[in-house]
């Protein structure tokens, strides 16, 4: 269902899903089918939260859990570091 707007649009589509298992599933079955998906989520290394957030321009799907949204590698720092001054939709 959310794999739909980023076939269709060009960029970056942000999804956010409460069950972190759901949000490794999609992810994995996305990077299966060879679309370029990552996640971001508490559980993740502090390294790799970094790693994702400086590549995001290589994704099209990004997955977030709420949570992740409040904190400082959230929702403000996915924008900053994706946007590349392009506009953003939210």
């Amino acid at each position: 269902m959310f794999q739909l707007p980023a076939l269709l649009k060009s960029g970056l589509t942000l999804v956010v899903s409460p069950l972190l298992a759901l949000i490794e599933d999609q992810v994995a079955d996305l990077k299966k089918r060879g679309l370029p998906a990552e996640r971001l989520h508490s559980a993740l290394h502090r390294r790799e939260r970094q790693q994702i957030l400086a590549n995001l321009a290589a994704y099209r799907l990004v997955y977030l859990s709420p949570e992740t949204l409040l904190t400082s590698t959230g929702l403000g720092a996915v924008v900053g570091a994706g946007s590349g001054g392009q506009r953003v939709d939210v």
